[in-house]
């Protein structure tokens, strides 16, 4: 057990690998959360780098909110996000036919 503060927590978060199960969760990270998917200065980089790639694929909504947002948004909480289409699904984000949220 590791001791933070006056919570125990299990060796196991620390332990096992943690892999996303995307059959079942179907994307759900890239919709639910308080702000879009956090980015690292590399990644700012290599999204507007390669967005000229990507909109062919974006949805229209996205692409709306794209024109509006820019490629990424500044959260006072979180740093540097990927936009959002009203506070719900990425703009990077798009459902298959199975819906599963891909980007």
């Amino acid at each position: 057990m590791i001791a933070i503060d006056q919570v125990l927590i299990s060796d196991a978060v620390v332990e096992e690998q943690f892999v996303c199960d995307l059959n079942k969760c179907k994307g759900g990270c890239c919709e639910d959360g308080d702000a879009g998917a956090p980015l690292e200065i590399d990644e700012l980089n290599a999204i507007k780098n390669s967005i000229a790639a990507a909109k062919p694929f974006m949805s229209a909504a996205g692409l709306k909110e794209l024109e509006k947002q820019g490629e990424a948004v500044y959260d006072k909480e979180f740093g540097w996000v990927t936009p959002t289409i009203g506070s719900g699904i990425c703009i990077y984000g798009k459902r298959d036919a199975q819906g599963v949220i891909l980007c």
